[in-house]
């Protein structure tokens, strides 16, 4: 039976949680891209927009070496408990196990190569009221951290970051969680 009207398909999990692009062996066991959803029955060139979201600090429910490399790598012991602060002020646990998310720094670099392999044209970052409340605005980007002064900073940051690496990108949205 063919498919007509708008459809919006959501994914699950991440973009490196993907079986086939994601950072093994830290995957799911499924696909977590927009490719997957043509297996519903329609051709790749009907999908018209592809939204991406993340939160303006990256978070990993388990095991991942990576992130804990990252985390070794970028942070001293000071930096170390801000991260908990972070996970601790964003409710950052596993929704089914309650388990503590490990918390970093939000990785530019893996946030453009997610925009740009998964075709997002659309972007939204969350959590931005949670950096705003600690008050401390870090990312890492060219495997270095950079800081901001306030949210606005940041934001302008990221977005012209995004624009100038993200060719496909059109729209970036920024939003707080309002608890």
């Amino acid at each position: 039976k063919a498919l007509n009207g708008n459809i919006m398909c959501e994914g699950a999990q991440g973009f490196w949680l993907d079986i086939n692009q994601g950072n093994y062996p830290y995957v799911t066991s499924s696909y977590t891209l927009p490719y997957s959803s043509c297996s519903l029955g329609f051709p790749p060139k009907k999908i018209r927009d592809i939204y991406g979201a993340c939160k303006i600090y990256d978070t990993r429910v388990g095991e991942d070496l990576e992130l804990d490399k990252m985390v070794n790598k970028y942070n001293n012991d000071n930096d170390k408990k801000i991260l908990v602060e972070i996970g601790d002020v964003g409710n950052e646990f596993g929704a089914t196990t309650g388990k503590r998310r490990n918390v970093n720094w939000l990785n530019m670099d893996n946030l453009i190569e997610s925009v740009n392999i998964s075709g997002c044209n659309n972007i939204i970052i969350s959590k931005t009221d949670i950096l705003e409340k600690i008050d401390i605005f870090r990312l890492i980007y060219k495997d270095k951290i950079n800081s901001f002064n306030s949210m606005d900073e940041m934001k302008n940051g990221i977005s012209k970051i995004l624009n100038k690496e993200c060719v496909l990108l059109k729209n970036i949205v920024f939003s707080d969680n309002p608890i």
